[in-house]
């Protein structure tokens, strides 16, 4: 139940439960749905500027994950934001730092060369919508009385519940809640402040019915965007974020903490209204139809509209094959699995057990520096063209990627670690894997279903998707999980070490050590 002294910080006496909830029932199944746009652009150097702004981002969000190397990058991101907005407000666009030169003898099929730094090298179910070409996912809402619809990112790495209302100043163009259409709608006086990296938002906290897939919580807090920039870098039928992350995390204020972080819409309902404590996510790729795996539907539906499905309450068994494997969860403050090692074309690296985020709302595999270095150094063709952590890969890579979690590999597919072709070399594709804080997105958890579970302890689980369910003309993982013998073994990476690769040695320069 929402704590009747939070509700009373907001200036709102709670209603009783039973006016605030809906009545339990069967898991609810929600559609993801596609909408494409700076992602699936058709000029090159714009995806490659979303890649961009994606990693610096995350960085940004997850800042607490990052260890020595990961703050001087993320030092040299916040310089690139102010000069970018600065340029901006001087009507002079930003530079773009995504025209990656590649050199006229580049050799996609050649040896390895992922340690150069040559400046002439190359570079119950909810609908989801798959909006950015598999670049993210968005659910439907509904808030106010009478309810408006909108479509928001649903985000495993957040938790807040993020509304851009009627009057902000910055959200031109994207579908925007009229509170004052809303008979139901309470503002409060309690300033609300969220930074994204690349765009940040500020309003209020307010109250009001909110609906997802059946559920509602009548007094729902929502993060109420007044003016800001974070809706110019989100998808023009964006209307905010839906977090369906972990209660721990503080709400930030400009000038530090402004008050502890409200529930989620997602853990206010299931404690009260579900009765299996879980959701479940099944990302699907572009040519998927996820209406067919909807609970209770036919499998003989065909229609190429793409997206996902989110189970509230539940999982959908319909989607994977065999048991799910619950691992424990570390919740402090983001959804986070330990992660023993990670393997690039078959070369182990040991991982340490480090902490690493489970994030729908993010696309990119993302490590430390010396990790990113390690992974692709095992890549025949991946080089790092203007030492700033954006690696290329030829595009005709066959390479293999697996991650370790629970004495189990998880492989994906090959085409999960590559982006886009360039726009000056289409023979190499930005690489999927950037620095940053540890953290699987949307590349890793397409390969599995995924669920997230808070009772009886916070736990994460993957399953092996149903053989029924096609990705592009293939099964949706590659061959699904395998006992992991060797445990956490592998080669380690911290300070000053070099990685074995074969009978070669490579140094790896610039490394500091993976803080865990």
């Amino acid at each position: 139940m929402l704590p009747a002294l939070l509700l009373s910080a907001l200036g709102v006496v709670a209603a009783p439960l039973e006016e605030r909830f809906n009545q339990p029932g069967v898991p609810v199944d929600l559609v993801l749905t596609p909408i494409s746009e700076r992602a699936n652009h058709p000029d090159p150097q714009v995806r490659a500027a979303y890649a961009r702004d994606e990693m610096i981002t995350n960085r940004i969000r997850f800042s607490r994950a990052l260890d020595e190397d990961g703050y001087a990058r993320l030092k040299r991101d916040l310089e690139f934001v102010d000069e970018s907005e600065r340029r901006r407000r001087r009507q002079v666009g930003p530079q773009d730092s995504s025209d990656i030169p590649v050199s006229s003898d580049a050799n996609p099929g050649g040896q390895a060369q992922g340690g150069s730094s040559n400046n002439n090298a190359p570079a119950g179910d909810i609908t989801l919508m798959n909006y950015n070409r598999d670049q993210g996912y968005a659910t439907p809402v509904k808030v106010g009385t009478p309810a408006q619809q909108f479509l928001v990112v649903a985000d495993t790495g957040s938790q807040d519940f993020v509304l851009f209302d009627e009057s902000c100043r910055g959200c031109e163009g994207h579908p925007l809640f009229v509170d004052s259409r809303s008979s139901t709608f309470q503002p409060t006086s309690t300033p609300m402040y969220e930074a994204y990296g690349t765009g940040e938002a500020s309003g209020i906290w307010a109250l009001d019915r909110v609906e997802m897939g059946g559920y509602f919580v009548n007094d729902q807090p929502i993060a109420l965007v007044q003016q800001g920039t974070v809706a110019r870098y989100m998808g023009s039928q964006l209307s905010g974020i839906m977090g369906l992350g972990v209660p721990s995390i503080s709400l930030q204020g400009p000038n530090g903490p402004a008050m502890k972080a409200p529930p989620p819409f997602w853990i206010t309902t299931a404690e009260n209204v579900w009765t299996d404590k879980q959701f479940g996510v099944f990302l699907a790729r572009t040519n998927i139809d996820p209406s067919r795996y909807m609970l209770g539907s036919s499998l003989t539906e065909t229609s190429e509209a793409s997206g996902g499905v989110l189970t509230l309450g539940g999982v959908n068994r319909r989607l994977f094959t065999g048991e799910i494997k619950y691992m424990p969860a570390n919740t402090t403050y983001w959804w986070q699995l330990p992660l023993e090692g990670f393997s690039a074309n078959g070369k182990k690296f040991n991982a340490r057990l480090a902490p690493t985020v489970i994030d729908t709302g993010s696309t990119a595999i993302m490590m430390p520096d010396a990790a990113v270095r390690a992974f692709h150094a095992q890549i025949p063709g991946a080089q790092e063209p203007n030492n700033d952590g954006s690696w290329v890969i030829p595009c005709d890579t066959t390479a293999t990627a697996s991650f370790f979690f629970g004495g189990m590999e998880y492989p994906i597919q090959t085409a999960d670690i590559l982006r886009g072709a360039l726009a000056q070399d289409p023979r190499f594709c930005l690489s999927n894997v950037g620095p940053g804080p540890w953290l699987l997105g949307a590349a890793f958890m397409k390969n599995y279903y995924t669920a997230f579970r808070m009772a009886p302890e916070p736990q994460i689980g993957f399953a092996m998707l149903a053989p029924n369910v096609v990705t592009n003309g293939k099964s949706g993982s590659t061959g699904g999980p395998v006992q992991n013998n060797a445990g956490g073994g592998g080669t380690s990476i911290s300070s000053g070490s070099s990685v074995t690769v074969g009978s070669t040695i490579l140094a790896l320069g610039l490394i500091a050590s993976l803080l865990l």
